[in-house]
């Protein structure tokens, strides 16, 4: 566990060193207005994302230089109207589908600097004793926001 986690953590701190290192204009001030000498500003969902870049706040920042600043936000939608309006550096709590759908939904043009990992899923059941039962499971549980709705559909085949 303890790797897997040094792991996400390094990888994310290599996003967010390369995030950092872009000027948005020829004056050489990042995205946040700043000129890149103050701290990094990234807006986190709390679980996991806020809990990895604590971690690399606290076990790698320093030795990379970076002074990283975690904004926590409890929605999907205020981390992109922050880095939108120029409050946040970057943001870390969004896969790419989502991202798309945000951008054409909202008109935002962010750029991706790496995709975000993969939660690990742990499947839990007191009536179904296996993953090949779940076609003929009554229900499944369905996400609401509008690019991970199309999931349950393409992960069952009854369903797609």
């Amino acid at each position: 566990m303890r790797t897997t986690l040094s792991l996400t953590a390094l990888l994310a701190t290599g996003a967010l060193v390369l995030s950092a290192c872009g000027a948005d204009a020829d004056d050489g001030t990042t995205a946040a207005g700043g000129t890149g000498t103050g701290p990094l500003t990234v807006g986190v969902s709390p679980v996991p994302h806020a809990e990895i870049l604590q971690f690399v706040d606290q076990e790698l920042a320093a030795d990379a230089g970076i002074d990283l600043e975690l904004v926590e936000f409890t929605d999907y939608v205020q981390p992109n109207v922050a880095l939108a309006d120029g409050s946040l550096d970057a943001n870390y709590f969004q896969h790419e589908p989502y991202l798309a759908e945000q951008e054409a939904a909202a008109g935002y043009d962010f750029e991706a600097v790496t995709p975000v990992h993969l939660e690990p899923l742990g499947l839990y059941s007191e009536t179904v004793g296996s993953v090949e039962e779940i076609a003929d499971a009554p229900r499944s549980p369905s996400p609401t926001t509008p690019p991970t709705v199309r999931a349950p559909s393409s992960c069952s085949p009854t369903r797609g």
